[in-house]
């Protein structure tokens, strides 16, 4: 049921090709407000630099110019990166999972008969800044001063395809059960959801 990760990435390609057209972009940008001038690394490269970054792996920032043959050093995709607001970015996760979202009622992408998808958490850090400081916190072992915050990711996935449904951050002196209600508005009753991982517990239950 779950394909290879080629076809998987072949496929995110080709739906991200469609979905993540420049306008598509663009009206993102201009629904949360960013405005920008033109140059190199405008939203539309950005993104599309971004993407590919993460289909290579997390490949190096300093990879990327010689990936697209674009003339830019890797501190100014970072900056230019940074300079999009978080709300450009669920706009288009939002856009490419509507776009992508009639393959999760694939028969093909069922578990006998019934849709299924994973949930699963993790952590991330992010840069030692106090408003991420304040919104999420940072390791009890680590000194003030001395750490990164971290938050806690809770994402759902549909099992046959792998189509990333919802991502919900949370400070990290919290816990992914407590998240996981934030996903049931993606489900339907007679969804089956699979808890997998250390952070959610493991079980499938249905809806």
């Amino acid at each position: 049921m779950v394909p290879s990760l080629v076809t998987a990435l072949r496929q995110i390609r080709a739906d991200l090709a469609t979905a993540l057209t420049p306008a598509t972009i663009r009206r993102a940008c201009a629904t949360a407000g960013h405005t920008w001038r033109d140059r190199v690394l405008d939203p539309v490269a950005t993104i599309h630099l971004f993407i590919l970054q993460v289909l290579h792996g997390n490949t190096a920032c300093a990879h990327l110019p010689r990936l697209t043959g674009r003339t830019f050093t890797a501190s100014a995709y970072c900056q230019a990166r940074s300079r999009l607001p978080l709300s450009v970015f669920q706009d288009l996760l939002a856009r490419v999972v509507e776009a992508v979202r009639p393959l999760v009622d694939d028969p093909d992408g069922r578990w006998r008969g019934l849709r299924t998808f994973f949930i699963d958490g993790s952590r991330v850090s992010m840069p030692d800044t106090p408003p991420l400081q304040a919104a999420f916190g940072q390791p009890t072992n680590q000194a003030l001063g001395c750490g990164f915050p971290v938050a806690r990711v809770l994402v759902l996935f549909h099992a046959g395809t792998g189509l990333l449904l919802k991502l919900l951050t949370a400070p990290l002196r919290s816990h992914e059960v407590a998240q996981a209600g934030g996903t049931h508005d993606a489900l339907q009753p007679g969804d089956v959801l699979v808890g997998i991982g250390r952070s959610v517990p493991s079980h499938i239950r249905p809806f």
